[in-house]
């Protein structure tokens, strides 16, 4: 009997549990500003850029920027070093390569920018010092890839990449060597363009410093650019760190990812390189 009522008990507690006045009682939806603010933090960007900031996205980016900054020099001293010899004496291959290297980084070489085009020509032929400069173009390039590579596979929350090191180091080679032919590519298209829009305005009786004929070669000149940066970006996500993404996605971030990229060169033109420019120490040293 006491089993029986026990268990009588323990249904009746089970009834009262589930009865509706037991029930929680819904949260009511939110109104105002409170649903404004909610439908926010709930969006694609406001949760990417949580993201971003708890798998310590601005610590990597600036390791990567870190890495960078020794790369591009070198970069520099060998490539001038090299084809210093035949571009010094032609003006349009000397334009190109400046207007190219320009693009990736706005008014990096210039005169009064960070670093003197002339400073640059006077290297002359692959002297020990570009000798130095391409062990550490190297050293520094796949350096930059390498932590370019770990820090958008953490960004993914993936493990790091096991690739066979030699294999992942040849793959790194081949993808700088791919981003300067890229660069190359890029200055000798705007040459082209600007050549054959000049060509076609002649033709149409329009001047080519005109506000329309600037118009055009500065769009063109812009959408050339962004297609690099483009192309630039889905590289590092798809090749280099071997993250796997739709290519519809892959397509829209590294649309996103190249507009970004553009909006930041705008905004270092403005302010960086002036500011760099008119800093005293910097001009000390010059």
């Amino acid at each position: 009997m006491a089993r029986d009522a026990d268990a009588l008990a323990v249904r009746d507690d089970e009834a009262v549990a589930t009865a509706p006045s037991a029930k929680p009682t819904p949260e009511e939806p939110k109104t105002g500003f409170a649903a404004l603010l909610a439908k926010v933090l709930q969006s694609r960007p406001v949760r990417v850029f949580q993201h971003y900031n708890q798998q310590g996205g601005p610590l990597l980016a600036a390791g990567m920027s870190y890495n960078a900054v020794f790369a591009t020099f070198a970069a520099l001293w060998v490539t001038f070093s090299v084809a210093g010899f035949i571009i010094s004496g032609n003006v349009v291959l000397r334009d190109g390569l400046v207007s190219g290297i320009n693009s990736t980084v706005p008014n990096l070489v210039a005169k009064g920018g960070v670093i003197d085009p002339d400073d640059l020509l006077s290297a002359g032929g692959l002297t020990w010092t570009g000798a130095i400069a391409l062990v550490g173009l190297l050293l520094t390039a796949l350096g930059f890839l390498a932590s370019m590579r770990d820090a958008i596979r953490r960004i993914f929350d993936l493990p790091g990449d096991t690739t066979f090191f030699l294999l992942q180091k040849l793959r790194d080679l081949g993808l700088a060597l791919g981003f300067g032919v890229l660069i190359l590519v890029s200055a000798g298209l705007t040459f082209l363009t600007n050549g054959i829009l000049e060509t076609v305005f002649n033709f149409l009786g329009i001047g080519d410093k005109s506000l329309f004929a600037t118009a055009v070669a500065t769009i063109i000149g812009n959408l050339l650019v962004l297609l690099v940066d483009f192309v630039t970006v889905a590289a590092a996500f798809r090749v280099l760190s071997a993250v796997p993404i739709p290519l519809r996605r892959l397509a829209v971030g590294a649309l996103i990812g190249a507009v970004g990229i553009d909006i930041l060169k705008g905004a270092f033109t403005l302010g960086l390189i002036g500011g760099v420019r008119n800093n005293p120490c910097s001009r000390a040293s010059r």
